[in-house]
């Protein structure tokens, strides 16, 4: 790594030293807020988590990417990343509800209020999937993962 880079991403960082003590970069963000630096050879941008990585720990193994676990996009404290697969992330995601679920996702037909409105109903014994389909405007499907919890787990 050429030395000169190395100046470069150091220069660019701002210590936090209270809340989760997260080492800021102070450089150019990317649309997604993570810190990005210009590489002269190749003439490409890096994402600066991922340079603070190879700085502080070495080599990214070849299809690892470099996870926060702050979840703060322009960190780039080493003890603040790890390494995982996509899979991690989208688990690492979940764990943390970083993701949209329930009526937070975007064309949710239904609110929290309705799932467990749907979920009395069906208990009564009084309402088939069809008949809460047809109330609430969604396929009988939908209705049997609500009510068997394979949907909307979180209520």
């Amino acid at each position: 790594m050429k030395p000169d880079l190395v100046e470069a991403f150091w220069a660019r960082i701002l210590v936090v030293t209270y809340d989760r003590g997260c080492w800021l970069w102070t450089g150019t963000l990317d649309r997604d807020g993570y810190g990005t630096i210009h590489v002269r050879d190749g003439d490409r941008h890096v994402r600066a988590h991922r340079l603070s990585w190879e700085v502080n720990r070495g080599p990214i193994p070849d299809g690892k990417g470099v996870l926060h676990s702050c979840d703060v996009r322009c960190c780039v404290r080493p003890e603040h990343l790890f390494l995982g697969d996509q899979l991690a992330n989208i688990a690492d995601c979940v764990a943390k509800k970083r993701h949209a679920f329930g009526e937070g996702v975007p064309g949710a037909k239904l609110t929290d209020g309705d799932v467990i409105e749907v979920r009395e109903l069906y208990a009564s014994g009084r309402y088939s999937h069809r008949s809460l389909a047809e109330i609430f405007g969604v396929a009988h499907t939908r209705i049997g993962a609500i009510v068997r919890h394979e949907k909307w787990r979180h209520l």
